[in-house]
């Protein structure tokens, strides 16, 4: 029988072979001799001359321990066998890193980071809009920059709201800078009152100063006509004037004796109103001179110009026929300016006469004729503003007279604003 001697943990044997985790030992040889059981950290029974040995499980989590992140941790016995397996992260303090710390001391933090030097941020780099008030050293977005520029007035023409302020000049400064309050009430310092000084330097200012404690100020003043209504005396002259000018300008006698000329040089139609034989007739006459009289010399339409030479000019009269408006009838009944008689031949109504139309002159005569047609009709005058209004010696007839004529004369008073009636006859 063989047999296997065995020294301080090592096997004797003519060989050994690992299968699957087991130790088999060959004693070698047949016949059946050997080692028939084994136990302690190594177990097994005999399989003819073979010994299969288990060893002893020591650590039951077989397996890879370790990673980036982590070492393992291994327990090992005596006997050189691990009796525990662990993991351990790895971690690394930064100051265990060499020139870690002092590189962090370099960077700034990604939320609020404060830079130092003259930091350049990317094209595009995004960063949170202040409210455009903010005077800090944050990053400025570009909508913080276009609303703090509208807040900024324009170089050119700047209009301030608020209080504004500028730099105070020193007094005395004469240039174009900005004037303050400060400035002004400095210089206002400089003022005194006159009295029995002289005044000197660009600074010295004064108010309130009587005009006759200016030396020849109350003489010059004497000599000096008034803006309104002037009164001059000797001989005042004033700047020649256009003859077409009619602007209201003072013109001098040079130019009133030229106007004067070219006024009798010309031919005039000149109206004449007489009464003749036939009754009262407007007339014009033809005359030409430098300095007319006339006089009406008879009825037959001669009229005699007699000049300050004493010659004499015969102007042949043309008679003006007046101007004669005629209707049959109407109930409103307006006259115009443009009518000396107004007629109404046959009134088949009863009648209004409304305030005459046009532009009356102060003066202007108008005649109302006014026959009904067999039946008499009631007259109605308006006497409001450029009405007809009549005085004490008589009424404005309120009715016609069958088959009878009225003439009823009225005068123009512009200053009343009336068609004053100044003659009536009934019953023609």
């Amino acid at each position: 029988m063989k047999k296997i001697i065995l020294f301080i943990g090592l096997i004797l044997c003519s060989s050994l072979v690992f299968s699957q985790g087991k130790i088999i030992i060959h004693s070698g040889g047949g016949g059946g001799g050997g080692i028939s059981t084994a136990s302690g950290d190594a177990t097994g029974t005999s399989v003819g001359d073979n010994l299969p040995l288990t060893l002893a499980t020591v650590n039951s989590s077989p397996g890879t321990y370790g990673s980036a992140g982590s070492v393992p941790i291994i327990t090992v016995n005596g006997k050189g066998l691990s009796t525990s397996i662990t993991t351990l992260p790895i971690t690394i303090v930064e100051g265990q890193v060499t020139g870690l710390v002092g590189d962090l001391a370099l960077k700034s933090p990604i939320n609020s980071p404060v830079f130092t030097g003259s930091p350049n941020l990317p094209t595009g780099t995004i960063v949170v809009t202040q409210s455009p008030n903010n005077n800090s050293t944050k990053p400025a977005s570009t909508a913080y920059v276009d609303a703090a520029d509208a807040l900024k007035a324009t170089l050119v023409s700047p209009n301030f709201t608020g209080i504004p302020t500028a730099p105070t000049a020193s007094a005395g400064t004469n240039t174009t800078q900005l004037a303050t309050t400060a400035l002004v009430f400095a210089e206002r310092s400089n003022t005194f009152t006159l009295t029995n000084k002289t005044l000197s330097g660009i600074n010295n200012t004064f108010s309130n100063i009587p005009e006759s404690s200016i030396v020849g100020l109350p003489t010059d003043l004497a000599s000096k006509a008034n803006l309104n209504s002037p009164n001059f005396t000797g001989s005042p002259t004033v700047p020649d004037q256009s003859t077409s000018d009619s602007s209201g300008l003072v013109v001098n006698t040079k130019l009133l004796k030229q106007t004067i000329a070219a006024l009798l040089n010309n031919t005039y139609s000149i109206p004449i109103i007489y009464k003749g034989a036939t009754g009262v007739s407007t007339v014009y006459a033809s005359a030409s001179g430098d300095s007319l009289n006339n006089s009406l010399l008879n009825n037959s339409g001669n009229v005699k110009f007699t000049k300050d030479n004493d010659s004499s000019i015969q102007a042949n009269v043309t008679f003006i026929a007046p101007r004669v408006v005629s209707i049959a009838s109407g109930t409103t009944l307006v006259p115009t300016s443009v009518m000396d008689q107004y007629n109404i031949t046959a009134l088949a109504a009863n009648a209004t006469f409304s305030a005459p139309t046009g532009a009356f002159v102060d003066g202007q005569g108008l005649i109302v004729r006014i026959k009904d047609n067999g039946t008499s009709r009631t007259l109605s005058w308006n006497s409001g503003t450029g009405g007809y209004r009549a005085g004490t010696d008589f009424a404005l007839p309120t009715s016609t007279t069958i088959s009878k004529t009225i003439y009823i004369q009225f005068v123009y008073n512009l200053a009343d604003n009336k068609f004053d009636a100044v003659g009536l006859t009934l019953g023609f």
